[in-house]
């Protein structure tokens, strides 16, 4: 609760008027912003499968199978339930080359 304090204790006289009559009428403001910032910070938590769709508990560092790829000002990250789940998305979206790249240098 100390940081809610420190919240509070930062606001300007008028913040604080808007607060108390926002709460003094049953604080419907003050909840939808909580229940707003609630939801925000539950959906950033919420990890799928990128395979199967399948929830996964992101707090769960034992079986956290995830890969990152994608250029370096433009990281993605994707996870997955299984390693099945990590070898079909390699397979689908890997491309695999049967020769290398030919050279554009010349001779």
């Amino acid at each position: 609760m100390t940081s809610v304090r420190k919240a509070i204790e930062g606001l300007d006289y008028e913040q604080l008027q808007k607060l108390s009559a926002d709460l003094q009428a049953g604080g419907h403001h003050l909840r939808r912003l909580v229940e707003s910032r609630r939801e925000e910070l539950t959906a950033r938590h919420v990890v799928v499968c990128a395979t199967c769709g399948k929830e996964i508990n992101p707090l769960d560092k034992d079986n956290d199978l995830s890969l990152e790829f994608g250029p370096i000002d433009l990281r993605k990250r994707a996870h997955f339930c299984a390693p099945d789940c990590l070898q079909y998305f390699l397979d689908g979206n890997v491309r695999k080359s049967s020769k290398p790249a030919e050279s554009t240098m010349p001779s």
